[in-house]
């Protein structure tokens, strides 16, 4: 979040579609994910927006929730489209 000072006082700058992602990201719950896969091609044309949400995914807050969740990052090189592969365990 960025912030500016004006006349001694502080305000919030428009965050914008940034804002939005962090408002939907505090309803997200990890307790019955077991792993999550990120899959990608750094060369695709759409892989920007997708590797802003594994830098969102990857929040200390977001992680908290699941301690067990396991994170992993494939990189690959047949220009596929990304993938975000989800396993869930068990609901106690």
């Amino acid at each position: 979040m960025s912030l500016y000072r004006t006349t001694g006082r502080l305000y919030k700058s428009q965050l914008g579609y940034t804002g939005a992602i962090y408002k939907e990201l505090r309803k997200v719950d990890l307790r019955p994910v077991e792993r999550v896969v990120f899959k990608f091609d750094p060369f695709h044309p759409n892989v920007r927006e997708f590797r802003e949400l594994i830098f969102h995914m990857s929040a200390s807050k977001l992680r908290d929730t699941n301690n067990k969740c396991i994170y992993k990052t494939d990189v690959v090189s047949d220009f596929s489209e990304p993938e975000l592969l989800c396993k869930l365990g068990k609901l106690l």
